[in-house]
């Protein structure tokens, strides 16, 4: 079988590709090799459709995954949009016109697709809400990650004696992930705990605004700004904290809840969009922008770390359990099978797509990157 892999990442460098080792775009890649599939992977931006290929995978909304959905060859089409489903509504999204522009795309690349991964049952109902007519194409398969570089063998957490406790936060500094909630709440569990909150991050966008709430709670001596950090030093850095915290408005599947639970932490996050099926009944789960809700539940998560109630073992072994990169790579290896062996040809073959398909690849040619990738899709 040959299967080739779209997605962003993989239009980066080199030394970004190291940072962001655990992405799902190239382990999948990694592991479809290692069961002797012939992958070949391309960026959006870098992507040209050809024959050749049993199946073209691609990983997020962007050019490549337009010229995939009207392109005349062979390959069966599968998209995996990695976005929160609730940016898909038009009722959520009113008045934003990139949102919008967004919505016309998904519509397309749903429309042309021979099937559509969804990460999480959340995703999958929510998406067939909306897409009713796309509604057997959707498939569940979460992602995965390397358990083993998280929790490695004979591992075992570090005791909290005579020290402050760690509280981490691994995401981005924007609206959406609730920062502000997280410094109210870390203030006023302080009054209880010795507590000291990391902040892990990439995109850097409320960094002064996060900074200077900092200063206005107190919290200087409290907070570390650590920004970027790769996968190996994240790793290492989940083994030296007490718990995780992701307060967010809103989510799919968060990689980095599954990384803390491969590594045995406890978690609180909001319960939203995925997560509540994510962490089973190893996590905290608050309502979203409920400051006094997250530093109680916090302060609970320390109490049962104090009085050895949290079970690392426990907690990475149920990761591992649905988290597994084999795990993922042999549940998108039973879908690329039965696609390829499929007597339908591609969805987007079809006698009723033939002129919109020619439109839009006349589009694709004729705007160019300022229109799409960057621009609309992207934005």
């Amino acid at each position: 079988m040959r299967v080739c892999l779209v997605g962003g990442i993989f239009d980066r460098g080199e030394s970004y590709q190291r940072q962001v080792a655990f992405l799902t775009e190239p382990l999948l890649a990694a592991g479809l090799r290692a069961r002797g599939v012939d992958v070949v992977t391309a960026g959006h931006h870098a992507f040209v459709p050809e024959d050749g290929f049993d199946v073209v995978h691609v990983h997020h909304i962007g050019k490549g995954a337009l010229r995939m959905a009207t392109a005349p060859y062979g390959a069966k089409f599968v998209y995996t949009a990695h976005d929160n489903p609730r940016l898909l509504d038009p009722e959520w999204t009113a008045g934003h016109s990139i949102l919008r522009t967004r919505i016309l795309a998904t519509r397309l690349l749903l429309s042309r697709a021979d099937a559509i991964v969804a990460l999480t049952k959340y995703e999958q109902d929510y998406m067939r809400s909306l897409f009713v007519e796309h509604s057997a194409k959707i498939r569940i398969i979460p992602n995965g990650l390397p358990s083993d570089v998280f929790f490695p063998a004979g591992d075992a957490r570090k005791p909290t004696t005579n020290r402050r406790y760690k509280i981490l936060y691994v995401g981005q500094l924007i609206p959406l992930k609730g920062l502000d909630v997280l410094l109210e709440a870390v203030r006023h569990v302080a009054d209880r705990y010795d507590v000291e909150l990391l902040l892990v991050y990439h995109n850097a966008a409320l960094e002064e605004e996060c900074t200077q709430r900092t200063r206005e709670l107190g919290l200087v001596d409290r907070v570390q700004f650590l920004g970027i950090k790769s996968g190996r030093e994240l790793a290492e850095l989940y083994r030296d904290v007490d718990m995780h915290v992701l307060p967010s408005f809103t989510e799919s599947l968060p990689g980095v809840i599954t990384e803390a639970m491969l590594s045995g932490l406890p978690v609180v996050a909001s319960a939203v969009g995925g997560v509540p099926e994510q962490v089973g009944r190893h996590a905290r789960l608050v309502e979203p922008g409920n400051v006094a809700e997250l530093a109680a539940a916090i302060e609970r998560t320390l109490d049962d770390i104090a009085e050895g109630k949290i079970d690392p073992v426990e907690i990475r072994d149920y990761a591992r359990s649905q988290f597994r990169t084999e795990v993922m790579v042999e549940r998108h290896l039973r879908l690329y099978e039965e696609l390829a062996q499929s007597k339908s040809g591609p969805v987007r073959r079809q006698v009723r797509y033939r002129p919109a398909n020619a439109a839009a690849q006349f589009a694709l040619t004729a705007i160019g990157a300022t229109a799409q990738g960057r621009g609309w899709l992207e934005g």
